[in-house]
């Protein structure tokens, strides 16, 4: 059974998937969740902003310390963080 984690680290049983969504970027969950975000930060104005601003940087940590732990964890790691995008495919 799968549950949701706040600390990023990978499941005993996880592997590394580059098919789909993740053949382009690494991270397509915390982009969807800036996305949806992103949508009510517009309506609520600088407020909205301000806290999309502040979940950017909590996901921003979360991703670098899940990447740091994958690397350790699967050598194919480092070369999949060259291949693809961290959150916006051809982007960033």
């Amino acid at each position: 059974m799968s549950h949701v984690r706040v600390h990023p680290e990978p499941g005993e049983k996880a592997e590394l998937c580059e098919r789909g969504i993740y053949g382009h970027i690494r991270h397509p969950m915390y982009a969807g969740v800036l996305l949806a975000f992103a949508m009510f930060a517009i309506g609520a104005g600088w407020i909205g902003a301000i806290l999309w601003l502040g979940l950017l940087l909590v996901l921003l940590a979360k991703l670098r310390i899940e990447e740091r732990l994958w690397t350790a964890r699967d050598g194919r790691y480092a070369d999949y963080m060259r291949r693809t995008k961290r959150l916006v495919p051809g982007v960033w």
